[in-house]
C-alpha cells in the first residue's frame, strides 16, 4: 500500500508533497522563487500516438530540465493542467477560453498571496499559447504577480499542424521515451485544414517518420538532452530575472489575508510511488466511440493547506491511491479521464498552499468532462471525489447535466461515511485531523511531520459544518479541524482498506 504518483515530475519539487510552511523557502540564494505550472492537452495530432502524447513527452522533458538545474528549493512545480483551450475537433477535454482564463486567474491569485514569486506557465499545446499569454498579463495587472509563458515551440519542438519539422521531432522524442510505435494514420487530413493565423485544423495532416522507430529513438535521446538543456537554461534565466516594478493590483481586496506559518522542516523524504494512473483506454480514432455501456471515471481532489503537519496534496494522494486500489478489485472495464487534482477550496483561502479553482472554475471543469464523456459515447459519467468542498458544486452540476446531455451521472465519495465510522475522533474529524493524518501515516509516513502536530481543535461539530458558510480560519490559525494526535498507522490501514472495499463495491 503506497501513494500513486500524480504525474511524472520530480516529487522533491512538487507542490503536492510539501507542507504549507515549506513551499517557498525565503532564502534560496537566487531571485524570486519560481513556480512552474505545466499545461498539457489530450489530442490526436495525426501522428498515430496516444492522445496523451503531450504529457508523455512534456513531463519527462520538464523533469530532465529540473534535474539539470539541481532540483533546488527555489523552484516548485504544480500538478499539470490537462484541460486545453477549446479549439478544433481533435482536441479533447477542453474548456471555453473565458473559463480557462478565469481558472488561471483564480489559481494565480492564490499564488500571489504567498508573497513575491515568479510564475512560469509551461505548455506543449499550441492552442493554449495565446490564451496563456493574455492570462499572464491579466494576472500581472490584477495581482502584481510576475508571470511569463514558455512553450515547446520556443525550444524547436512544436506540435502545430503547420510545422512538420517540429512534429517530426515530437515523434523522435516519443520513440526515445518508449511510447508505443505509431499505428496506421488515425484518419486522413481534412480538406478544411487551413494554414495561417489562427488557421484551422479539424484533422491534422498525418505524419510518418522515414527512419525506423529504433533509429528515431536514438535520435530522440540526443534531442531530449538538447531540449532539456535549453529548458533548464530558460528556467534559470526566469528565476534570476529581477523583480518587476510594483503595479497597482486591481482589485486588491480580492487577495487572501496574511497566512500563518509553522517553521521549515527541511527536505522531504521521497516516498515509494506507484506510477501515475494511465488515462483511457480511449477510442483509436478522434471521432471514435467507446464500447457500449462504458462508464467514464473522473477522480477529483483539491490542493490546499492541511495543517502544519500534512502536505498540500493530501486529498490528491488519497483519491489516486483509493481509485487505483478499487479499480484493481473490479472486473468491469472503465474509461479513466485524467485526474482533476485542483478543486474548490474557497474555505481554505488565506492558508499557504491552497490553490482554489473557485465555484465557476469547477463548474466549467465538471461540465467539460461530462460533455467529453458524452462525446465518447459513455453510458455513465462518474466523479470519484476526495474533497468535501467540491461536493455541492459537483452535485448540482451532475443533476443539471443528466437531462441536458441525456447521460447518467453519479457522485461517489472516496471515503464514504461508513468507511470512516469507528475511527477515533471521527465525529469531529473534518480537516487534517485523525482520519487524514492516519491515512497518510499508512501510505507515506515520511510526509507526516510529527514535530509540527498542532493542538486538537474540537470546537465544532457536524451540524455546525453543515449549516454554516464556514471558513477554516473561523476555527483557528492551524487550519486543522479535529485531533491529528489520535491518528495511528494501524487506523490508517484499516480506513484505507474499508474505503477501497466500499468504492470497489459501488463501482462493481
Amino acid at each position: 500500500m503506497r501513494l500513486t504518483a500524480p504525474d511524472t515530475l520530480p516529487p522533491a519539487l512538487g507542490w503536492l508533497y510539501h507542507r504549507s510552511p515549506d513551499l517557498l523557502p525565503p532564502d534560496h540564494g537566487r531571485g524570486l522563487p519560481l513556480v512552474v505550472w505545466p499545461f498539457f492537452g489530450l489530442v490526436d495530432w495525426g501522428l498515430g500516438c496516444p492522445w496523451d502524447l503531450e504529457e508523455r513527452v512534456g513531463g519527462p522533458l520538464l523533469r530532465h530540465a529540473l534535474e539539470a538545474v539541481g532540483n533546488g528549493p527555489w523552484v516548485r512545480v504544480l500538478p499539470p493542467w490537462r484541460f486545453a483551450c477549446r479549439s478544433e475537433e481533435p482536441v479533447r477535454f477542453t474548456l471555453p477560453p473565458g473559463d480557462l482564463r478565469a481558472i488561471i486567474l483564480s489559481v494565480g491569485r492564490c499564488l500571489a498571496a504567498h508573497g513575491p514569486l515568479r510564475l512560469l506557465l509551461f505548455t506543449t499545446h499550441p492552442w493554449n499559447l495565446p490564451l496563456l499569454k493574455a492570462a499572464a498579463l491579466d494576472l500581472r495587472a490584477a495581482t502584481g504577480l510576475a508571470a511569463e509563458v514558455l512553450d515547446t515551440s520556443a525550444l524547436g519542438a512544436s506540435l502545430h499542424p503547420g510545422d512538420s519539422a517540429g512534429r517530426r521531432r515530437w515523434l523522435q522524442l516519443a520513440a526515445a521515451l518508449d511510447c508505443p510505435e505509431p499505428g496506421p494514420a488515425s484518419r486522413p487530413a481534412s480538406p478544411e485544414n487551413r494554414p495561417g493565423r489562427p488557421g484551422r485544423f479539424p484533422a491534422p495532416e498525418p505524419l510518418r517518420l522515414e527512419e525506423s522507430w529504433s533509429a528515431a529513438a536514438a535520435a530522440g535521446r540526443t534531442l531530449l538532452a538538447e531540449l532539456a538543456g535549453q529548458l533548464a537554461r530558460r528556467l534559470e534565466e526566469a528565476a534570476a530575472r529581477p523583480r518587476p516594478p510594483a503595479v497597482t493590483a486591481l482589485p486588491a481586496t480580492s487577495l487572501p489575508p496574511p497566512m500563518p506559518s509553522a517553521g521549515h522542516a527541511g527536505p522531504i523524504p521521497i516516498p515509494d510511488l506507484d506510477p501515475p494512473l494511465q488515462p483511457g483506454p480511449f477510442p483509436g480514432e478522434s471521432g471514435g466511440r467507446l464500447p457500449p455501456a462504458t462508464e467514464v471515471l473522473l477522480p477529483l481532489a483539491a490542493i490546499e493547506q492541511h495543517g502544519p503537519h500534512l502536505p498540500c496534496g493530501t486529498d490528491a494522494f488519497f483519491v489516486l491511491a483509493v481509485t487505483r486500489a478499487a479499480l484493481a478489485r473490479t472486473k468491469r472495464s472503465f474509461c479513466l479521464l485524467p485526474p482533476l487534482l485542483y478543486g474548490k477550496s474557497t474555505e481554505h483561502r488565506g492558508f499557504a498552499g491552497t490553490l482554489d479553482l473557485g465555484t465557476e472554475g469547477l463548474d466549467a471543469c465538471i461540465q467539460a468532462a461530462a460533455a467529453e464523456a458524452k462525446a465518447l459515447g459513455a453510458a455513465r459519467f462518474t466523479v470519484v471525489n476526495a474533497h468535501g468542498g467540491n461536493s455541492a458544486v459537483v452535485e448540482y452540476n451532475l443533476r443539471e447535466l443528466q437531462p441536458r446531455l441525456g447521460l447518467e451521472t453519479r457522485l461517489l465519495r472516496a471515503f464514504e461515511p461508513e468507511a470512516v465510522a469507528g475511527l477515533p475522533g471521527a465525529d469531529i474529524d473534518f480537516h487534517a485531523g485523525a482520519r487524514e493524518t492516519a491515512l497518510l501515516l499508512a501510505l507515506a509516513p515520511g510526509l507526516v511531520q510529527r514535530d509540527f502536530l498542532p493542538a486538537p481543535n474540537l470546537s465544532t461539530d457536524a451540524a455546525t459544518i453543515a449549516a454554516t458558510a464556514w471558513m477554516a480560519a473561523d476555527f483557528g490559525d492551524s487550519g486543522v479541524i479535529g485531533d491529528p494526535a489520535r491518528a495511528t498507522p494501524e487506523a490508517g490501514r484499516l480506513l484505507f482498506e474499508s474505503a477501497t472495499a466500499s468504492l470497489a463495491a459501488r463501482l462493481a
